[in-house]
């Protein structure tokens, strides 16, 4: 039997919420056309005023609810990075 526990979707959801949010007000606002959770092609999209001359930004948001549950992450991340 499959679990129905959500928390850890759930944690995902909040955390690309949170940063998403954290990522725009720590931007120039006034620069700032819309964002997007969940964007058509990645996790964050943020878009710029056309008279900014700045492309899009598009982020990719992972979390892990417990960084400790799995001892690959680590090795995961760093390979990320490359």
């Amino acid at each position: 039997m499959s679990s129905s526990n959500a928390t850890a979707s759930a944690f995902g959801w909040d955390f690309q919420a949170n940063l998403g949010l954290y990522l725009v007000m720590d931007d120039d606002l006034t620069q700032v056309e819309k964002f997007k959770i969940e964007g058509n092609t990645e996790d964050i999209e943020i878009y710029y005023r056309g008279n900014t001359g700045r492309k899009p930004s598009f982020i990719q948001a992972k979390a892990q609810e417990n960084p400790r549950s799995d001892n690959t992450t680590s090795e995961h991340l760093n390979k990320g990075f490359r």
